[in-house]
């Protein structure tokens, strides 16, 4: 049996698998399992107690995280992250410092299939005339379609420390990014089922998250 179970969200995945590696060598005694999940598996799993704790990025007023957050989890914050379009260089749309979403979805969206797509399904629902470039996950072919100005990829900047989920501009040198502002707030943090007792090794794991960040 694992002493401690972890659900991450892929968005997240950068952070938490430092976070993880810093836990494990201060609890080495601890056995540990840990998944990379979408937000709704996460939801599920904690609130099943198949996970004790996940890891993910909340959209405040997205109404699938309110609706589990209203009844079932409990959500607890750490910090908020911003969102950053990834663009060719030589794009008009770099003249600004900052775009705002529509700005930016004048250019087709490309979905990143290796990472959670809940912001991408939150964009596709409000703009529903978005053009959605899908299936792939190879960072170069995404690298490249952005450089050849054929797409934009929207991605999560977690601040100085922790640097971007992905870094796109390490593929290719035509590509840049630039901040997008919407009207929607997303923090990164962890969740825990409303109710339930935490166990040792689930505070000791949020005392380490807590100082990392």
């Amino acid at each position: 049996k694992d002493d401690l179970r972890i659900s991450c969200a892929k968005s997240v995945e950068k952070i938490s698998s430092v976070i993880i590696n810093i836990f494990l060598k201060q609890n080495p005694e601890v056995k540990l399992f840990y998944s990379n999940d979408n937000n709704i598996t996460i939801f599920d799993n904690v609130y099943n107690e198949q996970s004790d704790i996940g890891l993910m990025i909340r959209i405040k007023g997205f109404p699938t995280h309110e609706e589990y957050f209203k009844e079932k989890l409990d959500f607890y914050p750490i910090f908020d992250c911003q969102t950053h379009a990834w663009l060719n260089s030589s794009s008009k749309l770099c003249r600004q410092k900052e775009l705002n979403i529509e700005e930016a979805l004048t250019l087709p969206l490309i979905i990143d299939t290796a990472k959670d797509s809940m912001q991408t399904q939150e964009i596709f629902q409000k703009y529903s005339q978005t053009r959605i470039i899908s299936g792939i996950s190879n960072g170069t072919v995404i690298a490249n379609l952005i450089a050849n100005n054929k797409g934009i990829i929207l991605d999560f900047f977690f601040g100085d420390k922790w640097g971007y989920n992905e870094s796109y501009d390490k593929y290719n040198k035509h590509i840049t990014h630039r901040l997008v502002n919407d009207d929607k707030v997303r923090t990164f943090g962890y969740v825990l089922k409303k109710g339930k007792t935490i166990t040792p090794e689930t505070a000791e794991f949020i005392k380490v998250l807590e100082a990392q960040t």
